[in-house]
């Protein structure tokens, strides 16, 4: 998905919420939270989007 001004995540952010993705204990066969039931690739893409982890948002952390 192409970068669009004010609707997709810019590719620094994006890189650093599939970091947090990788490293969550509710990410299932290295694609789909756990939470949400996304695909993880689809979400993080999505500027408005937010970590569905219970209690913390672990990309704004």
């Amino acid at each position: 998905m192409p970068f669009v001004e004010g609707v997709t995540t810019p590719s620094a952010e994006y890189g650093k919420r599939l970091e947090s993705c990788a490293e969550c204990p509710a990410l299932t066969g290295r694609t789909t939270c756990l939470h949400s039931g996304s695909l993880v690739a689809y979400r993080a893409k999505i500027k408005n989007a937010v970590c569905p982890f219970p209690g913390k948002d672990r990309w704004h952390s």
